[in-house]
C-alpha cells in the first residue's frame, strides 16, 4: 500500500483531538503520528486559531496548534515525533528544517511549548535540563533537542530517560495498538 495521510480535528468526549499521521492501510500496523488533545471545558473551539500542518512527506512527524489566550497573547503547542538515530541523515535534516521553519514563524507574543518523542536525549549536564535524568551520552537527535532549546530560548524542565520500564512517572499508558507503553520524552518551554 502507498502511505495515506490522515489529519483530523474532532471532538472525542471531553477532548478536542487534533492529529497528524499516516498509515499503510486499514489492516496494517505500519503507521505513525502525533496528536494534541485539549480539554473542551478549558479550550473552546473558537480560541484554537491556527493549525500547524507539516509538509506532506512529514505527516505523522510534526503538528501543532496556536490558541488565543487573551486579546494580545497566544499559546503555540508543537508536537514532534523524530526519526530513529539509524534513519538517513537527509530525512532527519528535512524534519529538523521543517521544525525550525515552524518555530521561526511563531509570533513573539506567543508562549511556546514543544513536546515530543525525540528518539534522543540531551546531555545531562546541559544547563537547561530538568531533574528526571541519568544519561551520560547523546546522539544526533539529542543534540537536536539541545539546539532547539538554545536557538529558541527554551528550557527542558520535564524530561524522562528512555530506559524506564512499566508504569513509572512519565509513562502515559498503552499505545494505540495496546502492545506497550508510550510517553513524551521531553517538554520544552
Amino acid at each position: 500500500h502507498t502511505p495515506q495521510r490522515k489529519e483530523y480535528m474532532s471532538q472525542c468526549g471531553r477532548f478536542w483531538i487534533i492529529s497528524w499521521g499516516w498509515s499503510k492501510g486499514t489492516y496494517s500496523n505500519q503507521c505513525c503520528g502525533v496528536l494534541i488533545a485539549l480539554n473542551v471545558r478549558t479550550i473552546p473551539r473558537n480560541i484554537i486559531t491556527h493549525r500547524i500542518d507539516p509538509p506532506y512527506d512529514l505527516s505523522g512527524r510534526l503538528g501543532g496548534v496556536r490558541i488565543k489566550t487573551s486579546d494580545s497573547d497566544e499559546l503555540t503547542i508543537l508536537n514532534i515525533y523524530a526519526m530513529q538515530e539509524e534513519c538517513p541523515a537527509e530525512q532527519k535534516e528535512h524534519l529538523q528544517q521543517a521544525v525550525h521553519s515552524v518555530l521561526r514563524n511563531v509570533p513573539q507574543r506567543s508562549t511556546l511549548v514543544v513536546t515530543g518523542d525525540f528518539n534522543g536525549d540531551p546531555l545531562p549536564d546541559f544547563e537547561l535540563i530538568g531533574e528526571h535524568y541519568a544519561l551520560a551520552a547523546t546522539g544526533e537527535n539529542g543534540m537536536f533537542v539541545q539546539t532547539l532549546a538554545q536557538a529558541y530560548g527554551l528550557s527542558i524542565p520535564h524530561t524522562w530517560h528512555s530506559v524506564q520500564t512499566g508504569h513509572e512517572p512519565g509513562w502515559t499508558g498503552e499505545t494505540f495498538f495496546g502492545n506497550g507503553n508510550t510517553r513524551i520524552d521531553h517538554i520544552l518551554t
